[in-house]
C-alpha cells in the first residue's frame, strides 16, 4: 500500500533536486549471511551490514550456544 504514496513523493522530490550518491560509513562491513540459517555463508546469501568492530562468532553462536545447549560448544 505504502509503495506508490512513497513512488510518487520520490519523483517530486527528484524534480527539483540531484539524488546525491550513498556511501558507505567507513566502520561498516559486510558479511555474506544465509537468509534461512542466519550465518554467515558463501553461497545461497544476502549481504548484511555490520560494525567493523562486529564478530560474528562472539556476538550470535556463543549467545545461542549459552542461551540453549552448552553441549553445542565442542561443534562450533
Amino acid at each position: 500500500v505504502a509503495a506508490p504514496i512513497f513512488g510518487n513523493f520520490m519523483k517530486n522530490v527528484y524534480k527539483k533536486r540531484k539524488p546525491l550518491p550513498f556511501n558507505v560509513p567507513n566502520k561498516i562491513k559486510f558479511i555474506n549471511i544465509d537468509p534461512k540459517t542466519s550465518t554467515p555463508s558463501d553461497s545461497n546469501y544476502i549481504q548484511e551490514a555490520f560494525k567493523e568492530s562486529f564478530s560474528f562468532q562472539d556476538n550470535i553462536i556463543d549467545k545461542f550456544i549459552d542461551e540453549n545447549d552448552s553441549e553445542l560448544r565442542g561443534f562450533y
